[in-house]
Order: C-alpha cells, then sequence, then structure tokens
C-alpha cells in the first residue's frame, strides 16, 4: 500500500469532517449532466433535469452518505 493510499483511510474510531472524498466530482458531474439535458431538445430529459435539479440536495447527500431515511418511514406504517 503506498502512503497516499494510507492517508484516506481514517484511523478506527476517528470521525472524519467535510465532504467525502469523491462528493465534489460526483457534484461536479450532476450538474454538467443537468445543464447538458436541460439544453437537449429531448423533452423527457429536460423534465428529468429539471425533476433532479428539485431533489438535488437529497440525492447529493445520499451518494456521498449511502444513509436513507428508510427506517423511519418503515416505521411510520
Amino acid at each position: 500500500m503506498t502512503p497516499a493510499e494510507r492517508r484516506d483511510i481514517p484511523e478506527p474510531g476517528c470521525r472524519t469532517f467535510g465532504p467525502p472524498p469523491g462528493a465534489l466530482l460526483d457534484r461536479r458531474l450532476h450538474d454538467e449532466w443537468c445543464a447538458w439535458a436541460s439544453r437537449s431538445r429531448l423533452k423527457p430529459f429536460v423534465r428529468l433535469a429539471r425533476t433532479i435539479r428539485k431533489w438535488e440536495e437529497d440525492s447529493l447527500a445520499y451518494i456521498s452518505t449511502r444513509l436513507t431515511s428508510g427506517l423511519v418511514e418503515g416505521l411510520k406504517n
């Protein structure tokens, strides 16, 4: 394992703060795709881009944390 790879592994029990390493890349790709889809002349893509932007924070939060509210929603039923 190289020193760079070792640096990216947090110590056991150590809390990390800030966005995970891939979060900024995810946001950039998300923004680029939504911009492309909005400029396209395909109405389904324009509509999908609008919907994705509406839920942008929630979808990016899931990508970076892999946490959902499924347990809470399941308890409501």
